[in-house]
């Protein structure tokens, strides 16, 4: 196995020869393993002779890191090989350690044959002893630098090899900002081949300003700015040689692939949309002829899927290859809002990011904003909304300067807004602004023949998830599920489904008696019979109700009559009058 030693052992033999002469003196340099990697003597005698003697010596320098010097080698450090000491013809020996980082990776010795070189050294010690030894640190340097070589090498080789399987782009930069390789989603980003642009000097500047923690930059190559979001990396080995990397993402693709600010990212056609209903057959057709540069308001209760109507009107449009922004204004606290909307200079204020932020307005260029529950949002944001849509132009908290923005506005809320209009909570001129196209969702009580169709797609969804086998699924479910209002509608009934699947044994078969209460109690009376104050009315609810609490729990009548506070009897009596 080669040593560091070896690997510039042609340096190491010029190093010899030169300080041979000027030393007028023999020197050897030997590795770790006593294997010579210089030596200025000629003659093989002079090589052989003393061999065992100077082992020895190194030997002892390699394992004590410090020097040696042996007056009269011929009198010490005699092994059990050597037979007569008068063999040894060497009459002075200096040995130096070579270390790096306190290990000696080899010893660099001077070897005397000749009283007279021996005086020499002997009458100007001092000055060999250091020369000596700065010369064993000038080796040690050279295979100190040998090895950061090939520690840059191993670097940039394994940089190579993997620059070309990251799904960023990458450059790498030399000390003068020139370009020394790129890998092809760069070249794909940048619209450049690597070889036209190899050693071409780059600028890359940092902007003032970061897009969900990723940092913004700048870059100028070729005459052509382009806006990119990554990281710099300085690569330093020492003073003499360093490299740049620098990994990015084009600032829209970034934003196409990763902000929404919602809890999914994933993009909803037409065809995520069930149902056959004649009221959702209408809505997706009339999604279809949405032009993409109209504003779009989304109405209809809690739960009806408003945001996903909202996701098929940006996969339908021209703008689909765009980024879809997302912004929730009742999950935010005012205080955020705006500057969630709008972004921020630098220092614009008190606990705001050193570097700036851009807005989910300016985010969401070329692409679709969809402000879910814009009921919620404070008046005096609603003005400067207002502005925005119409001069199409976004100004950052702090700045005094605006820029363009296309964007397709669609919002959703589940308030009346025309109600809130007339008690001042909200714009007239921003609703009417916002609602150039109307899109209003039925609740699920008014097309309840999709609850089939919607329930087994939930029922695959939560079967798959929790690892379970489905055989059947009672009718006595389906008719619970046509009778029940669902308030909650279609996020209701998922979670519903999500419970009886989770509750369902290891028979396979969804019952009716897994049910919530609430499902299996409603009987179909709307809110003001609820509310209704007659006697008799309330009686029967609440009769019917115990009745229906005592089958779930398997118990009879008596349990009913218990729950009600009255006797058996009269619980039978009011059961005939009611006709229960």
């Amino acid at each position: 196995m080669n040593t560091v030693l070896f690997k510039i052992k042609d340096k190491v033999k010029n190093h010899v020869r030169i300080l041979s002469q000027i030393m007028n003196a023999d020197i050897e340099v030997v590795d770790e393993n006593l294997e010579i990697i210089a030596a200025s003597y000629v003659s093989s005698d002079k090589e052989n002779i003393g061999r065992c003697i100077k082992g020895n010596s190194y030997k002892k320098i390699l394992r004590t890191g410090t020097h040696v010097i042996i007056p009269n080698p011929g009198e010490h450090f005699i092994c059990a090989d050597c037979k007569n000491r008068e063999e040894c013809k060497e009459v002075y020996e200096m040995g130096m350690p070579i270390k790096i980082k306190n290990q000696t990776i080899g010893v660099i010795g001077f070897l005397c044959y000749s009283d007279e070189q021996r005086s020499n050294i002997v009458s100007n010690f001092s000055v060999y002893f250091d020369f000596l030894k700065q010369i064993s640190e000038m080796i040690a340097s050279e295979v100190h630098e040998e090895v950061e070589k090939s520690h840059r090498l191993r670097i940039i080789n394994l940089l190579k090899s993997i620059i070309n399987k990251v799904d960023e782009g990458v450059i790498i930069l030399n000390h003068l900002n020139r370009i020394t390789r790129m890998n092809l989603i760069a070249e794909k980003m940048l619209g450049k081949t690597f070889h036209k642009v190899n050693l071409q000097i780059v600028n890359i500047v940092q902007v003032e300003s970061t897009v969900d923690n990723k940092e913004e930059f700048e870059m100028i190559l070729d005459g052509k700015t382009y806006r990119l979001l990554g990281k710099y990396y300085d690569m330093e080995f020492g003073s003499k040689e360093s490299f740049k990397v620098f990994i990015f993402v084009d600032i829209y693709t970034y934003k196409n692939r990763h902000l929404v600010y919602t809890n999914t990212k994933e993009n909803f056609g037409l065809e995520k949309i069930l149902g056959e209903s004649e009221e959702i057959l209408q809505l997706k057709d009339k999604v279809k002829r949405i032009p993409s540069s109209s504003t779009v308001l989304i109405t209809g209760e809690s739960g009806t899927g408003k945001e996903i109507f909202a996701r098929a009107i940006h996969e339908m449009g021209l703008r689909r290859e765009h980024p879809f922004i997302a912004l929730n204004c009742a999950a935010i606290p005012e205080t955020l809002l705006e500057s969630e909307l709008f972004g921020y200079e630098k220092g614009a204020f008190t606990g705001a990011d050193v570097k700036g932020k851009i807005g989910k307005i300016e985010l969401a260029d070329k692409g679709v904003l969809f402000l879910d529950e814009i009921g919620d949002m404070p008046l005096y944001l609603q003005a400067k909304l207002l502005r925005m849509l119409e001069e199409r132009r976004v100004m950052k908290i702090g700045s005094t300067n605006s820029k363009a923005v296309d964007i397709q506005v669609i919002s959703a809320t589940n308030k009346d807004l025309n109600e809130m209009i007339e008690n001042g909570m909200f714009r007239e001129d921003l609703f009417y602004r916002l609602n150039v196209i109307p899109i209003v969702i039925p609740p699920l009580r008014n097309r309840k023949g999709d609850i089939r169709i919607l329930s087994m797609e939930f029922v695959e969804k939560y079967v798959e998830l929790f690892e379970k086998k489905l055989y059947k699924i009672e009718n006595k479910v389906w008719e619970y599920f046509e009778n029940y209002n669902w308030p909650g509608n279609v996020r209701e009934l998922q979670n519903v489904i999500e419970y009886l699947v989770s509750m369902m044994g290891d028979e396979g078969v969804i019952k009716a008696n897994h049910l919530p209460f609430k499902i299996i109690s409603y009987d179909g009376y709307s809110e003001e019979a609820e509310e209704s104050l007659n006697l008799d009315d309330a009686e029967k609810r609440l009769i019917r109700k115990a009745l229906i609490l005592s089958k779930i729990k398997n118990k009879g009548n008596q349990f009913a009559a218990d729950q009600l506070g009255i006797g058996i009897a009269t619980l039978y009596r009011k059961i005939k009058k009611y006709g229960l």
